[in-house]
């Protein structure tokens, strides 16, 4: 079921974003300009790598970590991207539990 779900979000992508099966080369500008996605490059603590809100009248947002490479953004800023094309009204807050 979910691997359906996966399916029908990438083919809506790639269809909505008139990509035509072509890879998108600047993922980080394309979502700013072609979605208009406030995107957000700011130094954070190393073990954060991105995040991701939604609010109805704002719209999507999405912060990467400054300290990070150009390709790991570039990552992080598609994992971001999975969040709001299929979980952006179901919000999630993950934590690191503490090793003591």
């Amino acid at each position: 079921m979910f691997g359906l779900k996966l399916r029908q979000d990438a083919l809506s992508c790639d269809s909505g974003w008139g990509l035509g099966g072509s890879p998108v080369l600047d993922i980080v500008t394309y979502l700013k300009w072609k979605w208009g996605v406030r995107l957000y490059i700011r130094p954070l603590d190393s073990k954060i790598s991105g995040l991701f809100a939604f609010n109805e009248k704002i719209g999507p947002c999405i912060l990467l970590n400054a300290k990070h490479t150009k390709e790991r953004r570039s990552q992080t800023a598609a994992h971001e991207c999975g969040h709001f094309i299929s979980t952006r009204n179901q919000p999630e807050v993950l934590f690191e539990v503490e090793k003591r």
